[in-house]
């Protein structure tokens, strides 16, 4: 018998998918205690005149609501950019049997998330596993606001290209 895990299997993906969701709790949990202890904190200071970084934040909304309106759908973007990030390099590292590199390059001029690819074997059965997760990203209806690229590459390749950073 093979020590060779089938990452396609439902029960792998769904089990792959619930880490990644409990992870995404956990982090949300832990910014949200920060949230309370930061609010809490503001009430205290705000009582005796002293303004914190959120009491500024809510000052400049209400003096030009539009604008950090705009500074707040950029930061949700960064924020759902950092979890399609952790998605993909989870996914991609799953697949580490067929994956050797993998890194996040510099977003293209669409904004979409790119990632190059070093297949430790280029065949098209490889690149098929691999190109599954964009079809099944594809499926959902917004998939269009976060779109995500793959590129595979030969290793030699590399270096010449613009990496943010290595996830595999």
């Amino acid at each position: 018998m093979s020590d060779n895990k089938n990452y396609t299997t439902p029960a792998n993906v769904h089990d792959r998918y619930n880490v990644i969701l409990n992870e995404l709790l956990r982090t949300l949990e832990l910014v949200a205690n920060k949230r309370i202890e930061e609010t809490q904190l503001s009430q205290q200071l705000l009582e005796i005149g002293i303004d914190t970084g959120l009491i500024s934040d809510f000052k400049k909304l209400l003096e030009n609501p539009v604008s950090h309106f705009l500074d707040s759908k950029d930061s949700i973007n960064r924020v759902l950019s950092d979890a399609l990030t952790k998605i993909v390099a989870t996914y991609l590292y799953n697949n580490k049997d067929i994956v050797k590199h993998a890194f996040r390059t510099k977003v293209s001029s669409n904004g979409a998330l790119h990632f190059s690819i070093v297949l430790k074997e280029d065949t098209y059965e490889n690149r098929g596993q691999l190109l599954k997760f964009l079809t099944g990203y594809k499926q959902f209806e917004n998939w269009e606001a976060h779109p995500i690229n793959f590129q595979f590459v030969p290793e030699r390749l590399i270096s010449k290209i613009e990496t943010i950073g290595q996830i595999v």
